[in-house]
């Protein structure tokens, strides 16, 4: 029977991990808008597509791992989202499937012309100079024909091509079209990360098949950071509440953000919650044991990564992933005499700030001629600019908005749902506003788990303010990526104390009657 349960158990988990990488993967539940979604990837995604894309046509990168791929000339604009496009058909450019009276498949039914889709911002699509007057293409059906001219509007690129026009159904979308000659293409280095993303997908990309395009290798992210969710929920189950696993899950189910960010190549965010997921085993494993010390190892491990893969919001990872055992204390039955949880939290501390500086050696070492000179440009360009004292770094601007003003943004400009598909500038502040009203509930009616509940609050609070407090510039720059902030503990921590309160509420005015 006991094996039964577990196999059964085993099974749940499965089907959630598989439901969860399939709303990552197309946001099927529409917790984010098509514009959010399709959005939030490009220009960052598009630095290591970039490099994905220069490995397969042997273009020199030097000692970037990351750098976006232009044609001809680097532009930095939204000319690099055709990356996109090559990386799933390199050499050759596809029709977009466009009909109406005119066009069938993208292909005229009046002249020699056909569509391609443009980049343009939250468009993916081909660069402006993707093709050019006199360039050979080869059609489908095996036709050669040369470009005659090319014309562009904010959504189309219009390719005319010598000789009479072509049959929709023989050349027309899904085929590609092959581009002959010489490309010209340039690589345009990005080394303000290590960029092991870069160096990963591309291996994927050149070694596994299945991996052949950008939307297969968003899967992968995405089922990764869903494993990792999910088995997180399962730990916070286990060790505050059913509840709180339960509710923890929805909320990033239900989160705009998340979904929109879960199948990033760039943010690769199932590295922002390994490292919890890492210490929540740790919690619950025996100390001094062989297992312990593994997970340590794995922890630090896991920070070593996420470091690899960009230095963004670390601060809130790391306070994020500590939270069990900041918070153990406070519950109604600790797991871990007070000394030991703090002993255990200096050490995990030691194992992050050393994966840190592991992580930053190694971009020292390949983004100058030294690790020494590496170093000064590192905390020169990337770190103090973004930080309280960039005033006396270049980023002037950022660091004089006032913090205030900062973090009003950050709680009341809301323009996107919080959960639930609720969009209302007002959903975050009520909702602090409930978990507030439900503690102070606790605390008058001495329940067992105020602590715990007013400790979850103080700590999940601490995680995203840490970044936000502490990388000002950042934080001002980013405005239209940092609300997935919240979404590391805060979030879910809200609805579960809101919840909580409302039920103690409820049931104490039932039991009156």
């Amino acid at each position: 029977m006991h094996d039964r349960r577990k196999l059964i158990g085993f099974g749940w988990y499965a089907i959630l991990i598989l439901f969860t990488s399939f709303v990552f993967s197309t946001n099927a539940i529409k917790s984010a808008s098509e514009f959010q979604f399709r959005t939030y990837r490009d220009g960052s995604e598009a630095l290591v597509l970039g490099k994905i894309f220069a490995d397969t046509e042997n273009l020199p990168t030097g000692r970037a791992n990351l750098g976006f791929v232009e044609k001809k000339i680097s532009t930095k604009s939204a000319d690099v989202l055709a990356t996109y496009k090559r990386v799933n058909h390199p050499d050759a450019v596809v029709p977009e499937d466009f009909n109406d009276q005119h066009w069938s498949h993208g292909i005229s039914t009046f002249d020699a012309v056909f569509l391609l889709p443009r980049a343009n911002v939250a468009q993916l699509g081909y660069a402006t100079n993707e093709l050019a007057p006199n360039q050979a293409i080869r059609f489908f059906n095996g036709d050669i024909r040369a470009v005659t001219k090319v014309t562009y509007d904010e959504k189309f690129l219009q390719i005319y091509y010598s000789g009479e026009k072509l049959e929709a159904a023989k050349v027309g979308f899904p085929h590609p079209i092959d581009v002959l000659g010489e490309q010209n293409y340039v690589f345009d280095a990005y080394q303000s990360q290590y960029g092991l993303q870069g160096i990963v997908f591309s291996w994927i990309h050149r070694s596994i098949g299945f991996f052949a395009t950008f939307e297969r290798m968003q899967f992968l992210a995405a089922s990764l950071c869903a494993a990792v969710l999910v088995l997180l929920c399962r730990e916070y189950r286990i060790a505050f509440s059913n509840h709180f696993g339960l509710v923890f899950l929805i909320s990033i189910l239900t989160s705009p953000w998340i979904i929109a960010v879960a199948r990033n190549l760039y943010w690769v965010p199932v590295l922002w919650f390994l490292p919890a997921l890492m210490v929540m085993w740790i919690y619950r494993s025996p100390e001094n044991s062989w297992i312990r010390k593994l997970l340590y190892f794995l922890f630090f491990a896991a920070i070593f990564l996420k470091c690899l893969t960009g230095y963004e919001y670390l601060s809130t990872i790391i306070i994020f992933s500590l939270s069990i055992f900041l918070i153990d204390p406070f519950l109604p039955t600790p797991r871990y005499p007070r000394g030991s949880a703090i002993k255990t939290i200096l050490f995990l501390s030691t194992l992050s700030v050393a994966g840190f500086l592991i992580a930053l050696l190694m971009h020292a070492g390949i983004r100058e001629n030294s690790i020494a000179q590496g170093l000064k440009f590192t905390l020169q360009q990337d770190a103090v600019k973004y930080t309280s004292i960039a005033a006396n770094g270049g980023n002037k601007g950022a660091a004089n908005v006032p913090l205030l003003d900062l973090l009003k943004t950050y709680i009341f400009d809301w323009h996107t749902p919080v959960v639930f598909w609720i969009n209302h500038q007002m959903v975050f502040p009520i909702l602090v506003a409930l978990a507030f009203l439900s503690l102070v509930f606790q605390y008058l009616t001495a329940d067992i788990a105020r602590h715990r509940d007013a400790a979850l609050i103080i700590v999940m609070l601490l995680a995203p303010l840490s970044w936000l407090i502490l990388m000002r510039g950042h934080s001002v720059i980013h405005v239209h990526l940092n609300y997935v902030l919240w979404y590391l503990g805060f979030v879910p921590s809200l609805l579960f104390v809101a919840a909580r309160g409302m039920f103690l509420c409820w049931r104490r005015i039932v039991d009156k009657h």
